[in-house]
């Protein structure tokens, strides 16, 4: 935040209604006038009570803002692991027949269409695994 400030940089982070978990958008306002969005990021709530949405909550704050800054996650209380498995479980389908399908394309054709069929919460999720397969390929 203070590498943010000393530029001149604020931000607001606003939340906005999901029936599943939370979506935070960072937005990031320069003493300008100008104004730049983070981009909105969903995080499901692994618990529908208020702290499973406050967990959520904390998480996708933290995660929008790194995903904003440009700045690499750590999975610095053992939890992500736990949250990765339980996003991969409700919201991608079946994790271990996709990251399959990615591992054993045979073309980066086929690799692309396989990508290509995958909603948006799949792709985030695999990206990781599509590079690790386009890397094979070439």
């Amino acid at each position: 935040m203070d590498a943010l400030n000393a530029n001149g940089i604020s931000l607001i982070q606003t939340t906005h209604p999901h029936d599943n978990g939370v979506v935070v958008e960072t937005l990031f306002l320069h003493e300008s006038g100008e104004q730049l969005s983070g981009g909105k990021l969903f995080f499901p709530a692994v618990k529908h009570d208020a702290q499973g949405y406050m967990s959520a909550l904390t998480y996708c704050r933290r995660g929008s803002l790194m995903s904003a800054c440009g700045i690499a996650p750590e999975d610095d209380d053992g939890n992500a692991s736990v949250l990765k498995e339980v996003f991969n479980k409700e919201f991608c389908g079946d994790y271990e027949t996709l990251k399959f399908k990615l591992q054993n394309a045979d073309s980066l054709d086929e690799l692309q269409k396989i990508w290509s069929a995958m909603n948006t919460d799949e792709r985030m999720m695999m990206a990781k695994e599509k590079e690790a397969a386009k890397g094979k390929l070439k």
